[in-house]
């Protein structure tokens, strides 16, 4: 009776097949070092290396056997063809290594359906590289220096840049030589290009506005004897040149020459120190 009514089926066990995993790529796996694309881009030359190596055989058999034009064609096709198998092998076993149940093709089918914006960056950056590498080779741009920063000049030195933090460290300060050397530093260091020079922490920049600052930039002839002058005489002369630099009233008074200053008589300033006084000035 129960075998009547089980015709069905329904009481018997459920046979459950074998449940296939279908593999999912993530950027975890992408970005892996061991099985991602780094492992690509580590291992690239290497292929490099082996198809320069099967032109060259190509190019010496032509060359050796003095084949026709015909001749030389076909080997030249038959060298590219071997060449594009090995790329093929290549990727091959890269997927292999990526998806080790899936077959070749469903794992390039996976790669193309993926879309992620740090997989975008990433092929970018690959790109800018490649680029910059192509300028760099061939002349269009200089190469920066690895750790250096954008808009960093080559004659910022490492003394001029640390220079001040030993100061502060306490180092050099008594060291009389050291301080001649870091300001015969800062006075050869100027180039051509000021534009950047705030980049440099040793270097005072002078920019015009203060008086007598350019008087050090004056360079003196070291053949020629220097005539020593007496104190008092240096003295009266640092006085007269004071006495001529312009001040802030003299750009709004009309221009007068030398000779019509000494005939200008001296004025009495009593009344006006009087009045300033009594301002509280």
């Amino acid at each position: 009776m129960d075998q009547e009514n089980d015709a069905l089926g329904l009481d018997q066990p459920l046979k459950l097949g074998r449940v296939l995993k279908i593999p999912k790529i993530t950027d975890d796996l992408l970005f892996e070092n061991n099985r991602g694309l780094p492992q690509i881009r580590n291992n690239y030359p290497k292929l490099l290396k082996a198809i320069r190596k099967n032109d060259a055989k190509c190019a010496e058999r032509v060359l050796k056997q003095r084949l026709s034009k015909l001749a030389a064609h076909q080997a030249k096709v038959a060298t590219e063809v071997d060449n594009l198998q090995k790329v093929l092998l290549f990727y091959q076993l890269w997927c292999h290594g990526l998806f080790p149940r899936a077959t070749f093709k469903d794992c390039l089918r996976i790669l193309r359906n993926h879309k992620s914006l740090p997989l975008k960056e990433y092929r970018r950056g690959l790109i800018n590289n490649e680029i910059r590498r192509l300028k760099i080779e061939k002349g269009i741009i200089v190469e920066e220096p690895e750790n250096g920063e954008p808009g960093d000049d080559d004659h910022d030195d490492e003394e001029d840049l640390y220079a001040p933090a030993n100061i502060e460290n306490g180092e050099g300060r008594n060291d009389p030589g050291a301080q001649q050397q870091s300001m015969e530093n800062s006075n050869t260091a100027d180039s051509d290009d000021e534009d950047w020079g705030f980049l440099s922490t040793n270097r005072l920049r002078r920019n015009g506005l203060f008086i007598g600052e350019d008087e050090d930039d004056d360079q003196v002839d070291d053949s020629t004897p220097a005539h020593i002058e007496p104190a008092g005489q240096r003295r009266e002369e640092a006085t007269a040149e004071t006495d001529d630099f312009p001040g802030d009233d003299d750009f709004d008074e009309p221009f007068i020459s030398a000779q019509e200053k000494e005939n200008v008589p001296e004025e009495d300033y009593d009344e006006e120190l009087a009045i300033m006084r009594e301002m509280g000035m």
